[in-house]
This record gives structure tokens, C-alpha cells and sequence, in this order.
């Protein structure tokens, strides 16, 4: 009866056949962070799959397409109609506002600040 081990479907309770993780039929899915930190985690680098349509571009693009857009250029508009403002400070104004809620596609920082 010794011999028996605690899991029916195992002859023998041998690591080098079972894992720690499958031990009693369920598997830990937390072992793996159990040995690692949060701050760790946090800054691993991870492969995402790419979009097959998507063109790689710089953050100082990606700002300069948002700001030619349309819908920038109508709500532009609609501020200096409603205000009063001459259409060079809103137009200030707005690449103000979207300096500061850009980034530079930094994972790392979005997760620092998470």
C-alpha cells in the first residue's frame, strides 16, 4: 500500500514523470507567479500578434495623423464658432492636449503606472 500513490492515474509518485502542478488531477495555474514577483511581471516583454494590414509607425506619426484628421478638424471648428477664439490658439490648444495624452508605446511605463 506504500507503494500506492495518491492519484489513481499515477503508478508511482515520480517527479521526473509528474509535475508538481498536476499533482491531485487539478493543475495550478498560479505556480508559475507564485516564483516570480508582480514588478517582474510587469516588465516582461510580451510578442503580440501583428495585424497583416497594419503599417508600423513612429508615436510623432501617429500624432500628426490624429491632428489631420476630420473629426479633429470639425471639432476645431465647432470650438472657434462657439468661443469665439481665433482658430491658431484652438488649434494650440488642441495640439496641447494631444501631446499630453499620447505616449510612446512604452508597455513597460503603462504597466508601471497601472
Amino acid at each position: 500500500m506504500s507503494d500506492q500513490s495518491r492519484n489513481s492515474w499515477i503508478k508511482q509518485d515520480n517527479p521526473r514523470l509528474v509535475s508538481a502542478r498536476q499533482k491531485d488531477i487539478y493543475e495550478d495555474i498560479l505556480e508559475d507567479r507564485r516564483h516570480s514577483s508582480d514588478v517582474v511581471w510587469s516588465f516582461r516583454t510580451r510578442e503580440e500578434p501583428k495585424y497583416k494590414y497594419n503599417k508600423p509607425r513612429t508615436p510623432d506619426e501617429i500624432r500628426k495623423h490624429v491632428m489631420h484628421s476630420d473629426r479633429v478638424k470639425y471639432a476645431v471648428e465647432k470650438v472657434c464658432s462657439e468661443s469665439g477664439l481665433p482658430i491658431e490658439e484652438v488649434w494650440k490648444q488642441a495640439e496641447e492636449v494631444m501631446q499630453e495624452m499620447s505616449h510612446n508605446l512604452s508597455m513597460g511605463a503603462i504597466r508601471g503606472f497601472a
